[in-house]
């Protein structure tokens, strides 16, 4: 796959998920949501700042003091025993919408009616009422216990339907919103005229506590919920409208109520409110005036005391004074249950309790205003970056890179997350990641699959399995044209094929063409070779492309021999079929050629070309004069003189080249041939007198050796030349070619 194929499917996935995120109609915010949830139980429990703590109606309570609701003279005393232990704020998580049904004043006042119906009052009798009556008051005694408290806050909730209220005159509704004016908010900024059209959570009409109770109070709060659409409660709106009024929620009018401060104040753009002020504390909310609450940890977070304990009075002093004491029902059947990211059977009082925390310790988590663009450039950047680089990668490498990727954007998000308290969105980048390795991986899958399918059966012929699976690893070395590079070729061929031919059958030729070809074969593929052509009986072979190999000098040398070898071997078995013996002649030469797919763009062969190749075919054809196996170049030899046992043989000027060559005649592998081994040793004094001019001396050395190897054409050879040279002496600047 190209680059360019590749960056423009990252950019295309990109867009892709961007507008899976602006109209995935909640599919993406429904799943960060969980996402969230997710990272809350990760992060664990944080400590919480130690304000807070929770007065409970929980079952120890109800077991002990009947069914709910319970009456109102248990709160009298309640009130008072955490009045007296310091409490400095209370808040009531509960309303008290309707007069004490347990405390008797209905049976005073039906007394009192009966007793003036029959003239039965009297001065005796009406003080003893009274005294009933001011006994039996629960209502008021809790009044009075809650002005001794130094902040008493009571909470409501706000009606959202119309039905709830129908049975209520205007007069009566606004009796029910003007009970709440010491609890709004005091300044309210609109940035601009466009500002004051911003929509809020808004209330109809309060459900108010009674009277009674509700002078006592120090402010109210309302403590309506509002959970997100799968069921769970992450945000809370701080402040709610109820005509043009702002109010504010039961925990920021508690966490106002504790610091001492004036009521909150709300700034509110054309892009919706964007911070709560309460006292020198900024609250950072969304559009709606809504907090994302920073769950402290699970149930029990904050310090649970049961009603009953206080009402008996078994709470130890110190762990009342001077905290905020929020009263409300945990007891399941109680209906206060809610469902958050750190479980299902969350009380809803301790909701409230997190959010008083986060305000009182200024621990907020907010999404920042560039948040959704830096996720938009985000996306991009990984389109883009997954595009350009995932192509050119193998497999492997890739999946890393993703891996990387990921984890680096994990790690970002959670140091933002946990460190800062900014809540990134994870799932967009990290759908971008998923989605452009999928589909790039994919597509690179199917087409290097097909380019594969294409080079295997270009290569599956010419070169190991071994190499084409490294060829597989980077098609692109296979691309038409070519590149310069150090590589070793051999040729090989049939000594006296032509003749051969002539006295064989075209099918027994064939035959043995065929196993012999197969054989040598096997030896070029076992030495990671490529076999570049057969030309009749001829073999070229190539080492160090397509694949590098430091060491192809070696390789081709060592080939040659194991061809020798194996050829040996075949005739050991051609010999009792009465088949021709076989001879082959090979020539080797390292250097610098032009490597790569020649040819036109329908068809080409992947060969190599230049002066290094042209010089091992003609080093292949000189075995005839000097009646060799095989000769390697100068080139050649340098690369294997430390495992190669050779023969210096000739400086030769080929056609085409005016600076003369070193030969060699290989022996074999060092050690193996020792009489050999000697004999060249030998064979180079006299190469050595030779060029000095030396002719009696070379004469002597190579009369002794033609003695002991009277069929080597190479000694005679040299004998005859230092003969003709005493006669016909060369010029003085010969330079040793004869």
């Amino acid at each position: 796959m190209k680059s360019r194929t590749g960056l423009v499917i990252g950019i295309a996935i990109s867009i892709l998920v961007i507008l899976l995120g602006r109209f995935g109609i909640g599919f993406m915010d429904t799943l960060e949501n969980k996402i969230l949830d997710f990272r809350f139980l990760i992060r664990g429990k944080v400590d919480a700042g130690g304000q807070v703590i929770i007065i409970a109606i929980d079952e120890k309570t109800l077991d002990e003091l009947g069914r709910w609701p319970f009456p109102r003279s248990y709160f009298v005393d309640v009130v008072k025993n955490l009045n007296e232990n310091g409490v400095k704020v209370l808040g009531f998580d509960m309303i008290f919408s309707e007069p004490d049904i347990y405390s008797g004043i209905t049976t005073i006042d039906y007394i009192e009616k009966e007793v003036r119906k029959n003239d039965l009052i009297n001065s005796n009798v009406n003080r003893i009422l009274l005294n009933a009556r001011d006994k039996l008051d629960n209502d008021r005694h809790l009044s009075e216990e809650m002005k001794k408290t130094p902040e008493a806050i009571l909470g409501y909730f706000f009606h959202a339907k119309r039905d709830a209220i129908a049975h209520l005159t205007d007069e009566q509704l606004e009796e029910n919103i003007k009970g709440l004016k010491k609890s709004s908010f005091s300044l309210v900024i609109y940035d601009s005229e466009g500002a004051k059209k911003t929509p809020f959570r808004m209330g109809l009409s309060p459900e108010p506590n009674i009277p009674a109770i509700s002078e006592a109070a120090d402010g109210f709060g309302y403590f309506n919920i509002f959970p997100d659409g799968d069921g769970t409660i992450r945000w809370s709106p701080l402040t709610m409208k109820c005509g043009d009024i702002f109010y504010p929620s039961l925990a920021l009018e508690i966490a106002r109520a504790y610091l001492n401060a004036p009521n909150p104040d709300i700034y509110i753009s054309e892009d919706g409110a964007y911070k709560i002020v309460l006292g020198d504390i900024d609250i950072p909310t969304n559009s709606r005036g809504e907090l994302l609450i920073n769950y402290r940890g699970g149930v029990r977070t904050f310090p649970h005391y049961s009603f009953y304990d206080v009402l008996k009075n078994r709470v130890p002093g110190e762990s009342l004074e001077n905290k905020i004491a929020i009263i409300g029902t945990v007891a399941v059947g109680t209906y206060d249950l809610r469902v958050t990211p750190m479980g299902s059977d969350f009380p809803g009082m301790e909701v409230n309790a997190n959010i008083i925390d986060n305000i009182l310790n200024r621990d907020f988590l907010f999404v920042p205003p560039w948040a959704p663009y830096f996720n938009l450039l985000l996306v991009l950047v990984i389109g883009t970056v997954m595009g350009l680089t995932i192509p050119r990668l193998s497999a492997w490498r890739g999946t890393l890179v993703a891996i990387a990727v990921t984890g680096l954007w994990l790690i970002t998000a959670e140091y933002l997350f946990q460190g800062k308290g900014m809540w990134i969105f994870i799932l967009p980048p990290l759908l971008a990641i998923v989605l452009s390795y999928t589909v790039l991986t994919l597509i690179r899958y199917i087409t290097v699959e097909r380019v594969g399918r294409q080079i295997r059966n270009a290569f599956q012929f010419y070169v190991s399995g071994a190499v084409v699976r490294e060829i597989l690893k980077d098609p692109s070395m296979l691309t038409l044209g070519g590149e310069r590079k150090d590589i070793s070729v051999l040729f090989s061929d049939i000594k006296g094929f032509t003749s051969l031919s002539e006295g064989l059958s075209p099918e027994d030729l064939v035959q043995i063409l065929n196993e012999y070809l197969t054989k040598m074969t096997d030896v070029v593929f076992s030495h990671m070779g490529l076999l570049d052509k057969y030309i009749g009986d001829a073999i070229m072979a190539v080492y160090g492309a397509p694949l590098p190999q430091p060491d192809h000098p070696l390789k081709a040398c060592l080939t040659a021999l194991d061809m020798r070898a194996d050829l040996m071997e075949l005739q050991k078995r051609w010999e009792s079929t009465g088949r021709p013996k076989l001879e082959i002649r090979i020539g080797i030469n390292s250097g610098y050629a032009v490597v790569g797919n020649m040819g036109s763009k329908k068809r080409f062969d992947y060969t190599v070309m230049g002066d290094n190749v042209n010089l091992a075919s003609r080093l292949e054809n000189l075995n005839k004069v000097y009646n060799t196996k095989i000769l390697i170049s100068e080139n050649t030899y340098v690369n294997v003189k430390d495992d190669i046992s050779v023969r210096e043989l000739d400086l030769v000027r080929v056609r085409g080249k005016t600076i003369p060559v070193k030969i060699y005649e290989m022996i074999g592998r060092i050690g193996e041939n020792p009489e050999e081994e000697k004999m060249a040793e030998t064979f180079l004094r006299g190469l050595k007198e030779t060029r000095r001019k030396n002719w009696e001396a070379a004469l002597e050395i190579f009369g002794d050796l033609n003695k002991k190897y009277p069929r080597d054409v190479p000694t005679s050879l040299y004998i005859n030349r230092i003969k003709r040279a005493i006669s016909n002496p060369p010029p003085e600047d010969w330079d040793g070619v004869f």
